[in-house]
């Protein structure tokens, strides 16, 4: 699915986190749907951050990315900085350790 991603064949789904149970996931995963509408640059971060929630294998995950992502606070600099720690850090290890 990262290079499905990465090439900008998947846009995000629609926020599948409740405004009401889960608000901290909905607000961040509702920040990567508002710049996914911007740039070809923007659109890849919008899809690293908003994939990576998604793609969390537990709760707690989905809880720090959440986090990162709220405490760019909106900040298109930060936000950049945080996609591409993600992409160099997890993705990119993650392809390292497949068997």
């Amino acid at each position: 699915m990262a290079t499905e991603v990465l090439s900008g064949n998947l846009p995000l789904p629609p926020n599948p986190y409740s405004a009401v149970n889960k608000l901290e996931w909905h607000n961040a995963y509702s920040c990567c749907l508002n710049i996914e509408n911007g740039t070809r640059i923007q659109i890849m971060q919008a899809r690293i951050l908003g994939y990576a929630m998604i793609e969390a294998p537990i709760d707690e995950g989905r809880t720090n990315v959440s986090q990162d992502i709220l405490g760019c606070n909106d900040d298109s600099e930060k936000l950049k900085g945080l996609a591409d720690l993600y992409l160099s850090q997890l993705i990119r290890l993650r392809k390292l350790t497949k068997f």
